[in-house]
């Protein structure tokens, strides 16, 4: 079951009178007028909400523990703050009035003492360990907080420290985050309006921002990401889902999904930034994302593909952005085979066993990395290592080999003039990349000195290879 925690402070200066509600309409309703504004908070905990409340605090200074403001003069006096501005706050007024509303929860009340002079960095350690006391680890928490009556600094800091509090303990979850805002409009009766604003779709949404920040970075979601809250809109509960998807097409090295999702992500970010609830944090983060994610599109999802992976490998996800690379490599070696065959031929491609495709990528790999006439023998060699258990299969090969032949022959001496400069022919560079990308997979545990220019060597092969190899196959 879920146990609740609600703080909150009680102020020295006596409060005005008035109604208390969370939104305009239900203003003339009589259980909303309160000199207390926590009461209508804790009386929605206990009619809207799901699970036990285990504590409710309020801090308190000294004066406030048996202070002057009783239940009489509240009901003599509508403007008390007018009348009595001197005269302290009665915590055990409050509480009378909570007990009297909520028999239940008498035991769970209690104050923490502090001083009027205390800074807020000195009364967090008081709300934490308030928070913790009253649950075991394995506990489900929901922390609700008002701090309309805190000293000036403490909602100053509220944000990040309820953050920390929510990132240390996993399963502590920030479900309300209150303050009274005054409203203009008055009841039938008169009297004044304050309604509670819940500032907790801010913090969701600041949360959020820092997420997005730390996914721009590494390409990597946290628990964050995988639960969704109760204020999100069905377009960031949309974000976080694409967001989920990406990771996994990361992780599992699947182009096409990486290349998909990438272009949702841009759609959804859009919608978002121009809604017009979206707090101006939560933009700004998402335009930055949505800057990052632009710059990887292409029409060609190949191209947008080799650009995201490069992507995860500046943003310090070498292993990631190493392999990703090489899977697309590997992806246009089948374009460039299966390409402008024959459908029989296709289907036969489609149905070659793993280990069959192994030895046909080999083999493709020596072909398109040796020029003609180059270590003929070898690509021979590898050639006579295609084993084919039916004539399909065989005429398969011979189809492939001979389109790859020619391809030796028309494109590479163009290729390498595309990337002069980079003092090494295709071959060599495509052979020192996936020793490297060996290396890495396999824990070798070297960082070469010179792997920046490797890995863009290869991503400038890369994309001359798809562009000579397939689009011109």
């Amino acid at each position: 079951m879920k146990k609740k925690v609600f703080i909150s402070f009680l102020g020295i200066t006596a409060y005005w009178q008035g109604n208390y509600c969370f939104d305009l309409e239900h203003i003339e309703k009589e259980q909303n007028v309160e000199y207390f504004g926590q009461v209508p908070l804790i009386g929605r905990l206990m009619d809207h909400t799901d699970g036990e409340i285990v504590n409710i605090s309020f801090f308190v200074t000294p004066e406030v523990i048996k202070g002057e403001i009783t239940p009489e003069i509240v009901e003599n006096y509508g403007d008390v703050r007018d009348k009595h501005p001197k005269k302290p706050n009665n915590y055990e007024f409050l509480k009378r009035r909570l007990t009297d509303l909520y028999p239940c929860i008498e035991n769970s009340i209690q104050p923490i003492s502090m001083e009027m002079n205390e800074s807020g960095m000195e009364l967090y350690p008081k709300i934490v360990d308030k928070i913790l006391s009253r649950f075991l680890p394995d506990d489900e928490v929901e922390l609700y907080i008002d701090s309309t009556n805190c000293m000036r600094s403490v909602p100053l800091s509220m944000f990040t420290v309820l953050n920390v509090i929510e990132k240390a303990y996993s399963n502590v979850n920030v479900k309300g985050i209150y303050y009274w805002k005054d409203q203009s409009k008055k009841t039938s009766t008169g009297k004044e309006i304050y309604t509670i604003e819940d500032l907790v779709r801010t913090f969701n949404d600041n949360r959020l921002a820092e997420e997005l920040d730390h996914f721009q970075r590494t390409m990597h979601i946290t628990q964050y990401i995988t639960q969704d809250e109760e204020t999100d809109t069905t377009d960031i509960k949309g974000l976080k889902a694409i967001l989920k998807k990406l990771e996994i097409a990361m992780q599992y090295v699947n182009i096409m999904d990486l290349v998909i999702y990438s272009r949702q992500l841009l759609s959804v970010t859009d919608k978002i930034i121009n809604a017009s609830d979206t707090g101006i944090i939560l933009k700004t983060y998402l335009k930055s994302l949505q800057q990052t994610y632009s710059s990887y599109m292409d029409n060609d999802n190949v191209n947008m593909a080799i650009n995201i992976a490069k992507g995860l490998y500046k943003a310090g996800q070498i292993q990631i952005g190493v392999t990703f690379l090489e899977a697309i490599y590997n992806q246009i070696l089948r374009e460039a085979m299966k390409k402008n065959l024959s459908n029989d031929d296709k289907k036969t491609f489609d149905e070659l066993s793993e280990n069959k495709m192994y030895k046909l990528e080999k083999y493709c790999e020596l072909a398109l990395c040796l020029r003609k006439g180059i270590a003929s023998i070898k690509i021979n060699d590898e050639y006579n290592k295609l084993k084919y258990d039916s004539n399909a299969e065989r005429d398969l090969y011979r189809e492939i080999k001979r389109k790859l032949d020619n391809l030796r022959g028309r494109n590479h001496n163009v290729c390498d003039q595309r990337i002069n400069g980079l003092h090494q022919n295709v071959g060599g560079i495509i052979y020192n990349y996936l020793n490297y990308r060996n290396a890495i997979n396999h824990g070798d545990g070297k960082k070469s000195t010179n792997q920046d220019e490797l890995v863009n060597s290869f991503i400038v092969v890369l994309k001359h290879m798809y562009d000579l190899f397939y689009l011109n196959a």
